[in-house]
């Protein structure tokens, strides 16, 4: 009967299997805290790689704007050579021209040095990306076992259900046949393959973008 066989498991099954943590059930709990764990200093990286881009990217935009007021200034002094320009203002064009071209070389300094920490950043992520991946796919394959058994289980339970709805349906061809229908469906259905198509579509073997360095493009 169902009281004296699969009531009791099922008792059993929810104790080992989902003990509740306030408003959640306790394995789910943990399986997020050890995707977020995992995920915490990869998360910190890619934050690094989008600073160190982003100020490398605005070194190249404030050095293109430095050269193109330097440029402006030598060609403020080829009009003076021309005559173009009085005298009262050579010296304080030539004084301006030197703090441009000052900025303008500060500026492509700065463009080596970020570019350097840009890059270093993509490598750091390289370096890290095989531990972070093997970490990730460990706690996956665990959600992964964990929801084997859970398929396993009631597969296994709903076949003795149906053994007892066999009996209590003996009179009603109409539920009769929906067991029946069920009960085939279930003979039919692998969880393995359920794995692996999750995997394939969710999981491990979906195609990932890592970070990859991207040169600036004005």
């Amino acid at each position: 009967s169902l009281s004296e066989s699969l009531i009791p498991n099922l008792r059993q099954w929810r104790k080992e299997h989902y003990e509740r943590y306030l408003l959640h059930y306790k394995k789910t709990k943990e399986f997020e805290r050890d995707f977020l764990d995992a995920q915490k200093s990869w998360n910190k990286l890619l934050d690094k790689i989008s600073e160190c881009k982003s100020m490398y990217y605005s070194a190249c935009k404030a050095s293109k704007l430095a050269s193109e007021a330097e440029n402006k200034s030598i060609y403020y002094l080829a009009c003076k050579s021309s005559k173009l320009v009085d005298d009262a203002e050579s010296k304080s064009s030539g004084e301006q021209r030197k703090k441009l071209a000052d900025k303008a070389d500060t500026a492509r300094r700065e463009i080596v040095f970020t570019r350097t920490k840009y890059q270093q950043a993509i490598n750091e992520a390289r370096e890290q990306r095989p531990n972070y991946e093997s970490t990730m796919k460990t706690i996956f394959e665990r959600t992964q076992a964990f929801e084997k058994r859970r398929l396993d289980f009631f597969k296994e339970t709903y076949d003795q259900y149906a053994k007892i709805l066999e009996i209590a349906t003996i009179d009603n061809s109409i539920l009769k046949t929906m067991n029946a229908n069920f009960k085939a469906s279930l003979l039919v259905h692998d969880s393995l393959q359920d794995l692996i198509w999750w995997d394939q579509n969710y999981g491990t073997q979906i195609n990932s973008r890592w970070p990859e360095y991207e040169e600036y493009i004005d």
